[in-house]
């Protein structure tokens, strides 16, 4: 049984898929490796590899380069799990992304608790209070869906859809769709399946020029 356990996790290792390495740390922070119990507290010069989830504690921050020279800042009491090679699963407060162009048809995704977001080059930032989660573009363009249903967007609609609703325009105009296609210097508030829009404040958009210092 030893001997199985030891050839299994020998596997395991030698087949790890690198997709990057945590180039600064500040604070504390660990990887977990999927089907292995302890683990490791992350240190700079570390490779991220599929399957594994690092978590930054309180006051914390890690910052990882990609091998597709796309960066990563996870913020405090944040964490990134590397779902597959081009699939990032994401949660807690702060975690920002200057995402490389990605030449590939598929490009990369990123799946949070309220969205899927398709992206192929672009500089974001994704934040939680524990209930709304938002999404802060400084430049470029993504996709964002709901992981189910529809969203109910509450964003500013072209003339036609206007038109058609006039009677409501001493309202908040809103109507169900599929996704939402959000372009540079925009923000939106994602609350179950509510979209509103935000505001880009100087505080957000100093926080996304920490990327530019990477």
């Amino acid at each position: 049984m030893k001997v199985l356990l030891f050839l299994l996790l020998s596997l395991n290792i030698l087949y790890a898929v690198s997709v990057g390495t945590i180039v600064s740390l500040n604070g504390a922070a660990r990887v977990f490796t999927k089907g292995v119990v302890a683990p490791k507290n992350a240190v700079q010069g570390m490779s991220i590899e599929v399957g594994q989830t690092l978590k930054t504690r309180l006051n914390s921050e890690v910052k990882i380069k990609f091998l597709d020279n796309t960066n990563v800042i996870v913020g405090s009491n944040s964490s990134i799990e590397i779902l597959e090679l081009k699939k990032l699963g994401v949660s807690g407060e702060k975690v920002l992304f200057k995402v490389a162009k990605q030449n590939d048809i598929k490009g990369l995704t990123i799946v949070t608790q309220s969205a899927v977001i398709g992206i192929r080059g672009t500089t974001f930032m994704i934040s939680s209070d524990g209930k709304a989660q938002a999404i802060y573009l400084q430049e470029g363009e993504i996709n964002v869906k709901p992981p189910t249903g529809t969203f109910k967007s509450y964003l500013k609609s072209d003339e036609d859809d206007f038109n058609q609703y006039k009677e409501q325009l001493e309202k908040e105009f809103s109507k169900y769709v599929e996704d939402i296609t959000m372009k540079g210097a925009t923000a939106v508030s994602i609350d179950g399946n509510e979209v509103h829009q935000l505001v880009m404040t100087k505080e957000i958009e100093a926080e996304l020029e920490a990327l530019k210092r990477f």
